[in-house]
């Protein structure tokens, strides 16, 4: 891999039963792995942080903010729970900046449950499931102030929100294999692909940073090859759809610095 350089740098951790989903941070200075029993590494600059988050929930991603200072990530504590939201200083994994509890597991949904940054770092965005373990709920929370947002999805389900660069929507994959939007003020609904959820699904929508377009990724529930899709992106004016790019993972958005 390559961090700040123009030679390719390999990283050997030997020691750890697992390595996987790597994912960088904006700025390229940091990047986490997770190594197996429930352990998630970081590196600065190729270089071992002075802890490691344990306990992280499987099936879920970690998530850097714009800026690479923090790290957001769920955490499960034991078999059947509770969950929580936490974030931590990037430098230094032991402090803890923010928390959040939930008792009840997420419900599961192809694909990681993922968390989700406003462009200028202020918000996190993430889902729970109510106590009833009917309803899904997108939170909007202020990182470093009072201004939390609960938008209880009734029905279709919600799963890897993330907002708008205005912070006057949400987006997120629903259960019938369907991009939604909410607005947050008025509620007002709408579906952003048409699928036949027999054969097909979508996930990972974000918005680009003008929020112009929502893109995202559709998968096939009938293929047996490795896990992948097709990269796709859609005008938010004209509903038109345009295939990005085919057999890739997931997309992601290249953060803007404000």
């Amino acid at each position: 891999m390559k961090i700040n350089e123009t030679v390719p740098h390999e990283i050997i951790i030997p020691g750890f039963p697992m390595i996987s989903m790597p994912i960088i941070s904006p700025d390229g200075k940091y990047f986490s792995l997770y190594v197996g029993n429930g352990q998630l590494i970081i590196f600065a600059d190729k270089i071992f942080s002075p802890g490691s988050v344990f306990n992280f929930y499987i099936g879920t991603e970690p998530s850097f903010s714009p800026d690479g200072k923090y790290l957001a990530y769920y955490e499960k504590i034991g078999i059947f729970g509770p969950v929580n939201l936490k974030i931590i200083n990037t430098d230094h994994p032991e402090e803890v900046i923010y928390t959040k509890e939930f008792q009840n597991l997420l419900n599961p949904m192809p694909g990681n449950a993922t968390i989700d940054w406003s462009n200028d770092g202020r918000y996190i965005i993430y889902t729970s499931v109510d106590a009833t373990l009917s309803t899904d709920i997108i939170h909007v929370d202020e990182v470093f102030g009072n201004t939390d947002y609960e938008l209880k999805i009734n029905g279709i389900g919600a799963y890897m929100p993330s907002l708008s660069p205005d912070k006057t929507e949400v987006v997120f994959a629903a259960r019938d294999g369907n991009i939604w939007t909410r607005t947050i003020a008025d509620e007002r609904y709408t579906r952003m692909t048409e699928v036949d959820s027999t054969i097909e699904y979508n996930l990972y929508p974000q918005w680009t940073n003008d929020g112009k377009y929502i893109f995202y990724t559709k998968y096939y529930r009938d293929d047996t090859s490795k896990f992948g899709g097709t990269l796709e992106i859609v005008n938010l004016s004209t509903k038109k759809r345009l295939v990005l790019s085919n057999s890739i993972l997931r997309g992601y958005k290249m953060r803007i610095k404000t």
